[in-house]
């Protein structure tokens, strides 16, 4: 497999799901995507693409506000007709759409949700090459995603995908201007696989098992994991953070196995969890504290005496096992990046028997570059893990403003971007040449510290001054 979309196929001729992509419809009933459901719609969306005249190489943006099935069939079918995919997040201003959509020379958008369509609309005043938009949502007088389906021209994108290959450029994503304007982040195939193959040793599902998806796919980080979920046949249930908890919530609903998620994320369920503690009565109450005091010491793959033993059987039993339940009760791996996740968080959950282990990446990384794994010895709290095959970590000390084992974190591997969007001037900037090899230097500080797998672990320290 060397195109993202070759995970598609894979699916279909390995393990194929008749529910493959599933979301709420508007009456809040799960609406399900087979695999075959999935590949019937992204050649003919592929199709229909080429018969509004674009060609391969043209750009097309996506932009929706909640997660849904049609995102990641179109974005399949841009893949399979040659077209490179730009990601929009919803919140951003029209001034930045006009920006972006102006670089990239966007011809084409499909959104979903609220005033999407309104606000590209507007921006599309400005925007010469922006030829349509079309909606997800059925709304009289707006142009809909399916009425470009077509059947008649699956020949042509059967041509244009064997042309296509692993170094082919497929997207294209902007990363936020806080510093200045937004930076295209230019991506292949083979970056976004790299990262896929390598990080699927590290997560143990089977076909057909449930997973959850509500990070924002217009980041690399969920996008990625989407088509890891795709290689490894689960099933995909897209839903919003405002639905996640609560007896009726999709956690409840769906019981997924395995989902991604920010630090903030997982630092409201604890708040949640220790606010119905408080509000337990005499014995409950103290025996929901005695539990929560037994983490403060907790530690991966510690070994126990058979009184300490006791001790967490009887946590388990009448504490944790509840804080399982309301995860849905079969959670067995929970992934979290995109910012640093307080250590507490971490061992209360582990302890708890939800394991969350920690990973570090970048757009610009496809994105990961560390991860711990759930092998005995495999993981280090307070690291961001070791990492994955193909990849090469240094740490810069070059500058000498940081502590003597600490510097900038550089690295070099298959996965990592070809550049930025015609940003040369940058590119020069954040690639360093040491020893006639090029790396990448992400702007974030550490240091490598040795794990008892006998893997360097990195630990993240700081932030590059700027």
């Amino acid at each position: 497999m060397t195109r993202l979309f070759d995970l598609l196929y894979h699916q279909l001729n390995s393990n194929p799901l008749e529910a493959s992509l599933s979301a709420r419809d508007s009456k809040g009933n799960w609406k399900s995507y087979s695999t075959e459901d999935i590949k019937n719609y992204s050649e003919q969306a592929a199709s229909g693409l080429l018969k509004l005249g674009l060609k391969p190489g043209d750009k097309v943006a996506l932009v929706i506000y909640k997660n849904r099935p049609e995102w990641v069939i179109m974005d399949f079918a841009l893949q399979m007709a040659g077209l490179i995919s730009i990601p929009l997040y919803p919140t951003i201003s029209i001034s930045e759409y006009e920006y972006i959509l102006n670089e990239a020379e966007v011809k084409a958008a499909f959104c979903g949700g609220l005033d999407l369509y309104d606000k590209l609309s507007l921006a599309g005043k400005n925007i010469p090459s922006l030829e349509n938009i079309y909606t997800f949502d059925k709304v009289e007088g707006r142009p809909y995603w399916e009425e470009i389906l077509d059947s008649e021209g699956l020949s042509k994108v059967e041509v244009i995908k064997e042309r296509l290959t692993g170094e082919d450029l497929i997207t294209i994503i902007y990363t936020s201007g806080t510093t200045g304007n937004p930076k295209g982040v230019m991506l292949t195939n083979n970056n976004i696989m790299h990262a896929i193959l390598e990080t699927a040793p590290f997560v143990t599902i089977h076909p057909g098992e449930k997973v959850l998806s509500f990070l924002p796919l217009c980041h690399i980080y969920e996008r990625a994991v989407s088509f890891a979920w795709f290689n490894k046949a689960a099933s995909i249930y897209f839903c919003g953070t405002d639905s996640l908890s609560g007896p009726d919530g999709d956690l409840a609903s769906v019981q997924p196995v395995v989902f991604t998620t920010v630090p903030r994320l997982l630092e409201k369920v604890y708040e949640a969890i220790y606010n119905k503690g408080l509000a337990l009565k005499g014995v409950k109450k103290a025996l929901f504290f005695w539990a929560l005091r037994l983490t403060d010491n907790y530690e991966l793959d510690q070994k126990l005496s058979p009184f300490s033993k006791i001790k967490w059987d009887i946590a388990d039993k009448l504490i944790f096992s509840k804080w399982r339940a309301a995860l849905g009760g079969n959670v067995r791996l929970i992934v979290t990046g995109s910012a640093p996740c307080p250590l507490k968080i971490i061992r209360v959950f582990c302890a708890a028997g939800i394991n969350i282990r920690e990973a570090y990446g970048l757009t610009e990384t496809s994105p990961t570059l560390t991860v711990n794994g759930t092998e005995p010895g495999g993981s280090i709290i307070g690291t961001v893990g070791y990492a994955i095959k193909g990849v090469e970590l240094y740490i810069d000390r070059a500058s000498g403003e940081y502590n003597e084992d600490e510097g900038e974190i550089l690295a070099i591997g298959p996965n990592v971007m070809s550049g930025y969007y015609k940003k040369p001037e940058i590119n020069a900037q954040v690639f360093k040449e040491i020893d006639g090899r090029k790396w990448f230097c992400t702007g974030d500080i550490g240091k490598l510290i040795q794990g008892p797998n006998g893997k360097e672990f990195l630990k993240i320290t700081d932030r590059k001054k700027e």
